[in-house]
């Protein structure tokens, strides 16, 4: 069934999309979803790591965490991203990376006159198979950074 018989004719043409970009695009919503989760997580385990050292008794380990990630979940991904940074697990490389990853992701869902319909990352569309990998390549480099980070916590 073509994207004119699902009704989705008008929404793609909107937001000047083929059908065959859809799965990058979604992709590409999903990994940022996925690298906010790390930043998250590195968050969590980096405030654990130095509760601990500080002599904070800590009952349930695993309780404290997941009550540390849930409190760090609160927010949008630019306050995951400073804290990040204020804990030191993201250096500056890769809060650039972050940066420009959160920034092509609100172009396309905080919409407003004038900004890019469809997602850019390092000025190539992320619905293109050349920008989607670049994207994709860059924030697993973020992450291997921020399970490095973990392992050494």
């Amino acid at each position: 069934m073509g994207a004119d018989a699902q009704g989705w004719g008008a929404f793609l043409r909107h937001f000047e999309l083929e059908p065959h970009e859809l799965d990058r695009l979604a992709l590409f919503l999903l990994a940022h979803a996925f690298l906010d989760r790390w930043l998250i997580h590195a968050i969590a385990l980096k405030e654990f790591k130095d509760r601990v050292e500080g002599g904070v008794r800590i009952r349930d380990s695993d309780e404290e965490i997941d009550r540390l990630i849930s409190e760090n979940a609160k927010g949008e991904f630019g306050k995951h991203m400073g804290q990040a940074k204020g804990a030191g697990v993201l250096p500056a490389p890769d809060r650039v990376i972050c940066e420009e990853v959160n920034r092509a992701r609100n172009r396309f869902l905080h919409w407003e006159p004038g900004r890019f319909k469809v997602p850019t990352y390092q000025g190539q569309a992320v619905t293109t198979e050349a920008g989607l990998l670049q994207c994709l390549s860059d924030i697993d480099k973020v992450i291997v950074t921020l399970q490095g980070r973990i392992d050494a916590a």
